[in-house]
C-alpha cells in the first residue's frame, strides 16, 4: 500500500487537484455590442492608416517622377540648344571662309601682274564676278540657313 500512498502524495497530483478547483472560480463574461463596436473601430482605425500611408507614398513618388520628367526634359533641351548652336557655328564658320581672303598682299601683286601679261583680260573679270556672283548666292543661302535655325529654337 505504500507505493499507493506516494502515488497519492506526490506534487503532480498535488498540482492537477489545485487546477482542478480554480477552474470552477474562473468565469467567463458574455460578450455584449460594445466589444463588437470596439472591434470594428480598431479595424476602422488600421485601415485608415494604412490609406493615408498610401497616399502619401503616391503624393512622394509622383512628386519625384515630376521631377525627374522635368529635370529629362531640361537636359533634351540643353542637348537640341547645343546641336542648333554647332550647326549655327559652322554656318558662320562657311560664310567667314568665303569672306576671308585667302591671298597675301604679295600674292595679289603677282596675280595682278599674270594678269596683266594675259591678253585676254576680260574672260578674266567674267569668271571673277560668276565667282563673286555664286559666293554671294551661297552666302545668301547661309544666312537663310541661319534665319531658319533662328526661328527653330524659338
Amino acid at each position: 500500500m505504500e507505493p499507493l500512498l506516494v502515488l497519492k502524495d506526490t506534487i503532480a497530483v498535488n498540482i492537477i487537484n489545485v487546477a482542478d478547483s480554480r477552474k470552477e472560480s474562473v468565469q467567463e463574461f458574455p460578450t455584449n455590442v460594445f466589444d463588437l463596436w470596439i472591434a470594428i473601430a480598431i479595424c476602422i482605425a488600421i485601415v485608415v492608416v494604412a490609406l493615408i500611408t498610401a497616399h502619401s507614398l503616391l503624393v512622394f513618388y509622383n512628386a519625384k517622377n515630376r521631377k525627374l520628367c522635368e529635370q529629362r526634359k531640361d537636359e533634351r533641351n540643353i542637348e537640341t540648344e547645343k546641336e542648333w548652336f554647332s550647326l549655327r557655328k559652322e554656318y558662320h564658320g562657311a560664310i567667314l571662309k568665303i569672306l576671308n581672303p585667302k591671298e597675301t598682299p604679295t600674292q595679289k601683286e603677282k596675280s595682278s601682274e599674270d594678269t596683266n601679261t594675259n591678253t585676254n583680260t576680260n574672260t578674266n573679270t567674267n569668271t571673277k564676278e560668276l565667282k563673286d556672283d555664286a559666293k554671294e548666292k551661297y552666302i545668301e543661302e547661309l544666312r537663310k540657313c541661319i534665319e531658319w535655325i533662328d526661328k527653330q529654337k524659338k
